[in-house]
């Protein structure tokens, strides 16, 4: 009896343990709480979930180049967001209405929480158009889309404005979008650029922010392979060298590596850009993905403030010329030694050797010396040592016979003739 008692306790262990298993199999991707670390050791809790929408169009019907390699391009992006902990929805091949369904229901499912990152990643064709306000608004061409030359009214009906897109995103909870078009297009909304330089992580990569990353300019072509693609890939599996060897990619960062390695590829015929919306309250954040493998250790960084009175001075360190006048807070500073320089008109140059100690912020606030003023010039007026007057009816003329300074003034008799006829 007892044998039988201890058999049936082990058998529903068993099945408690695979009944565990089956529901952790079965859980979903994206619910790992995500912390990212800044140089200077503080840890940001920046996401609780993660979700991604993938989007590929490559079978055209009304005329548009076929894009073959694109449902296979869209299938290694999903994989890839899943091994960075995405819940991933993937979807081939949309019309204007699938489209419009499939981002509602991924924008009302997903960015009700703000400690949410949703990615968009698109495929397909794009195209832009210059309204005749002189803006530029963006379209993503879904596969029963005419060319807008062949049939304009149908092409506005069936493509998808990446500004109504872009409106969803901007009243949703989620603090951290990021959308990527495979595609070459532009748009005023985007506020795209070429050469933003990213930074180390600090605390203000918390905030609110909507980004976007185009594989080209607009009057550029998509190729049949997609290099865009894969040096995204590459770089958030880390098989590319981090442009800041922090474990973290941001949004900035892939951008401008984006911007500089896709070209090298393709002979310069696609220059990827990248941006963040033009909104005060939407802007001052970035995206992050997280490097697989353990972080490297902290560098040894820390931070200068730099105030001065009177403010406005302009500061070199290192013999780099700051972007802002004082007051001004420099940031990711090498631990170790440095010569600060301050400058401003009327004022003497104030120089000093400072220490920077890893993860701490030292604080400089010298009072600049004003100027002595400048000694008075001479006069460019000539003084008249000597001379004739002549005077007639018609009026006076003089002649010169000595020209002087006048600062200091010489000293003499002054002899004037005057002939009256």
């Amino acid at each position: 009896m007892k044998k039988h008692l201890i058999f049936l306790l082990v058998m529903l262990l068993c099945l408690c343990l695979g009944a565990v298993g089956d529901l952790l199999a079965q859980a979903p991707r994206g619910t790992e709480t995500l912390s990212v670390r800044t140089q200077q050791g503080e840890e940001i809790e920046l996401y609780k979930d993660s979700y991604a929408l993938v989007v590929g169009n490559g079978s055209y019907t009304e005329g548009w180049p076929q894009l073959s390699g694109v449902l296979q391009d869209v299938d290694e992006v999903a994989d890839v967001l899943e091994e960075h902990n995405f819940s991933v929805t993937l979807k081939k091949d949309l019309t204007k209405p699938e489209f419009e369904k499939v981002f509602a229901d991924f924008v009302a499912n997903a960015g009700g929480n703000p400690y949410n990152r949703l990615l968009f990643y698109y495929v397909g064709h794009g195209y832009t158009q210059r309204l005749a306000t002189g803006e530029d608004l963006g379209y993503l061409v879904m596969i029963d889309t005419p060319p807008p030359e062949e049939d304009t009214i149908n092409f506005k009906l069936k493509a998808m404005d990446i500004t109504s897109l872009i409106m969803q995103t901007r009243s949703v909870q989620s603090r951290h979008v990021l959308f990527m078009f495979d595609s070459c297009l532009s748009g005023t909304i985007l506020n795209l650029q070429a050469g933003v330089t990213p930074a180390h992580i600090s605390d203000s990569v918390n905030q609110p922010v909507r980004q976007f990353i185009t594989a080209g300019h607009a009057n550029e072509q998509v190729p049949g392979r997609s290099v865009f693609k894969q040096e995204f890939l590459d770089l958030i599996q880390g098989k590319a060298k981090d442009p800041f060897p922090d474990g973290y990619i941001t949004g900035e960062e892939l951008g401008a590596h984006l911007a500089m390695t896709v070209p090298e590829y393709n002979n310069g015929a696609q220059h990827p850009q990248h941006g963040k919306i033009m909104d005060p309250q939407l802007n001052k954040g970035d995206f992050i993905f997280v490097l697989p493998g353990d972080s490297p250790p902290l560098m040894p960084i820390g931070s200068i403030f730099v105030s001065s009175q009177p403010a406005g001075a302009q500061v070199m360190l290192a013999g780099i010329l700051q972007a802002r006048r004082t007051p001004v807070r420099i940031q990711d500073v090498m631990a170790g030694t440095h010569m600060l320089k301050l400058t401003l008109e009327d004022y003497e140059d104030y120089t000093q050797r400072i220490t920077v100690e890893a993860g701490r912020e030292i604080q400089v606030s010298p009072t600049l010396r004003r100027l002595p003023p400048p000694r008075k010039g001479r006069s460019k007026w000539p003084f008249i040592l000597g001379g004739v007057i002549v005077a007639s009816g018609a009026g006076v003329a003089a002649y010169l016979l000595y020209e002087g300074p006048v600062d200091p003034p010489p000293t003499g008799d002054l002899t004037i003739s005057i002939n009256i006829p």
